[in-house]
C-alpha cells in the first residue's frame, strides 16, 4: 500500500511537470511578445552553465547532509561505501522529500527537461530576431527536441519503473546531469544551427523526420510495453506476449519489443539523438557531441544493467538472453 501511494505521488508530480512545461512555454511567448530580451540565454550561455554547475554543487551538498536524517529504507545501497566523495557523487538518498508529498528527485528530473525546452525556445527566438525567420533545419531540430520533452512528460507513467526512478540515488551525478547537461549540452545542435545555417533538401527532411519518428515510436512503445507488463502481467492487451518466470517472483518478457532486442528503449533513444543532429550536416563534429555522449552513456548503462539483471534474475536472465539471440534479427545490445 505504501509503495502504491508512493507511485501515485510520483505520478502526480510528473503530471504537474507537464503542466509546468506548458505554463513555462506560454510565459516565454508572452515575454517575447512584450519584447523581453529572451536573447539573454544566448548571450550569457557560458555564464548560465557556470551558475548551474555551482548551484548543482550547493544543492547536492545540502542533499548529502539531509540524507543522514533519512530512514534506512530510503538509503541507496550503492552509497554506503564509507567513501564520502563517492557517496556524495552517487547520492545517499533514493527519494529525498520535503514533507510527505514533494519528491525532490522528480523535481530535479522535471526541472531539467523544462529548462531544456526553455533554452531551445530562447535560442530559436535569437535566430528569429537576427534573421527575421527560422530556417528549416533549425526549426526541425528544435521541434524534434520539444516533442521529445513533451512525450517524456505526457507519458510519465511509462518511466515509473525505470532504474533512475526506482533505484538511483539523488547525488551530484544525477543533479549535474539534469540541471546542467540536459538543458545546456543536449541543445548543442540547436545552438549550432543558430550560428551556422545549413541547407537540407526536402528529401533529406522527410528522411530525417521518418528516422526520428521511428526512434520515438520504438522508445515510447517499448517503455509503454514494459510499464504495462510491470503493472499487470495479465492485462488483456498483453495476452499475445510471452514471458518466463524469474527467481525473484517477477517475469521477463521474451516477445514483443523486449523479445526483439534486449534494450529497445535505449535503441530508440539513440536513433532519436542521431536523427535530430542530422540537420546540422557533416561539416563539423561539434553538434554530434551529445549523440556521441548519449551512445557511450547508454552502452555503459546497458552493461551495468546486464550485471544487475543477471544477479537479480539468475537462470531466467540467461534463458532470456538466449531467446533474444535466437531471433531473426541479431542482438543489438
Amino acid at each position: 500500500m505504501e509503495f502504491c501511494m508512493c507511485m501515485k505521488n510520483i505520478f502526480c508530480l510528473f503530471v504537474l511537470g507537464f503542466a509546468e512545461l506548458i505554463v513555462s512555454l506560454l510565459v516565454l511567448f508572452v515575454l517575447g511578445y512584450f519584447n523581453f530580451p529572451l536573447t539573454f540565454v544566448y548571450s550569457h550561455f557560458i555564464h548560465l552553465i557556470v551558475a548551474s554547475v555551482l548551484f548543482s554543487f550547493v544543492f547536492s551538498v545540502w542533499l548529502y547532509f539531509k540524507s543522514f536524517q533519512a530512514p534506512t529504507y530510503n538509503i541507496n545501497p550503492e552509497a554506503t561505501t564509507g567513501y564520502q566523495y563517492y557517496d556524495f557523487f552517487v547520492g545517499r538518498e533514493v527519494h529525498p522529500r520535503i514533507g510527505k508529498m514533494f519528491d525532490i528527485k522528480l523535481f530535479v528530473l522535471n526541472a531539467g527537461m523544462i529548462s531544456w525546452a526553455v533554452v531551445d525556445v530562447c535560442l530559436v527566438f535569437k535566430s528569429f530576431m537576427d534573421k527575421g525567420c527560422v530556417n528549416y533545419p533549425l526549426a526541425l531540430t528544435a521541434v524534434f527536441q520539444l516533442i521529445y520533452i513533451i512525450n517524456y512528460l505526457w507519458h510519465a507513467e511509462y518511466f515509473l519503473s525505470s532504474t533512475t526512478i526506482q533505484y538511483e540515488g539523488v547525488g551530484y551525478q544525477l543533479i549535474i546531469v539534469f540541471f546542467t547537461l540536459t538543458p545546456f549540452f543536449y541543445c548543442i545542435p540547436v545552438l549550432y544551427l543558430v550560428n551556422y545555417r545549413q541547407y537540407v533538401s526536402n528529401y533529406c527532411i522527410f528522411g530525417i523526420a521518418a528516422l526520428y519518428s521511428l526512434g520515438l515510436y520504438i522508445y515510447t512503445q517499448s517503455n509503454r510495453e514494459k510499464y504495462m507488463f510491470r503493472r499487470n502481467a495479465h492485462d488483456r492487451s498483453l495476452i499475445n506476449l510471452e514471458s518466463i518466470p524469474s527467481l525473484n517472483g517477477k517475469r521477463l518478457l521474451i516477445s514483443g519489443w523486449w523479445g526483439f532486442v534486449r534494450h529497445p528503449n535505449k535503441l530508440g533513444d539513440i536513433i532519436i539523438f542521431v536523427a535530430w543532429t542530422l540537420p546540422c550536416g557533416f561539416e563539423n563534429i561539434f553538434p554530434y557531441l551529445p549523440a556521441f555522449f548519449v551512445i557511450m552513456y547508454l552502452v555503459y548503462q546497458v552493461l551495468k544493467s546486464e550485471r544487475k539483471c543477471e544477479i537479480r534474475h539468475g537462470a531466467a536472465w540467461i534463458r532470456y538472453t538466449s531467446c533474444v539471440q535466437s531471433r531473426i534479427f541479431p542482438q543489438v545490445f
